[in-house]
């Protein structure tokens, strides 16, 4: 598996909203369960496939997390962006 790793930008940021935090922590738990897709980086800097136990599906994060948003997306159907207008400005008002 070849990693792009010259040409790329990492932006790193707090996350101070607590409600945001705790959904950032529950993705990355999803995306580190992967048994299906995900890779572990070694110390010598060999990739290796997770450890999964013996009689078990393996887990794909990209199919849950998808799943995931499908099921929210459901129920919130109907619900669209509506943008807040501005108001109208009269010569009157302008000053």
């Amino acid at each position: 598996m070849t990693r792009n790793l010259d040409k790329r930008i990492e932006l790193l940021f707090p996350v101070e909203d607590s409600a945001a935090a705790s959904k950032v922590i529950a993705a990355l738990d999803v995306l580190l369960r992967d048994t299906a897709k995900g890779r572990r980086l070694q110390a010598n800097g060999e990739w290796h496939l997770p450890v999964a136990l013996p009689d078990t599906t393996p887990f794909d994060a990209q199919m849950f997390l998808h799943e995931q948003a499908q099921r929210q997306s459901g129920d919130e159907a109907g619900t669209s962006f509506v943008p807040i207008e501005r108001p109208h400005l009269t010569p009157s008002s302008t000053r």
